[in-house]
């Protein structure tokens, strides 16, 4: 009966251990999976609004800054809460030229944010 009882408590704390490695694993790819949605629809919003026709001077992008704002808040409700807060702020160089950009969504106690270049290649 001892014997029973031991095992039947190690069992049961070995349980607890799995249920609670699980609960925690699954929790966590749930948000790295909301993370690589907000890059993947970021992007997709940045460069589909990059005004390519103006790209005179090396070193400087354009893009519609309203047209972006209002199709990554579009495309941002299928995969976040219609209650959630979304923050843009713009990264300016002394040519006041957007250089990057960053967007923080808070949704509920969560927050997820990322931040884009809006042009990688700067000739030198």
């Amino acid at each position: 009966m001892k014997n029973f009882l031991l095992i039947t408590g190690v069992g049961t704390l070995f349980l607890t251990i799995i249920i609670g490695i699980v609960y925690f694993q699954t929790s966590s790819n749930q948000e790295d999976h909301k993370v690589q949605e907000l890059n993947t629809l970021t992007k997709n919003a940045l460069v589909s609004n990059f005004d390519y026709s103006s790209r005179v001077e090396e070193g400087a992008s354009y893009f519609n800054q309203p047209k972006f704002e209002e199709d990554l808040k579009a495309s941002l409700k299928t995969s976040f809460k219609s209650s959630s807060k979304i923050t843009f702020s713009y990264l300016k160089d002394v040519n006041e030229n957007t250089k990057g950009v960053r967007v923080v969504v808070e949704e509920g106690k969560s927050k997820y944010q990322t931040t884009y270049l809006t042009n990688v290649h700067e000739g030198g």
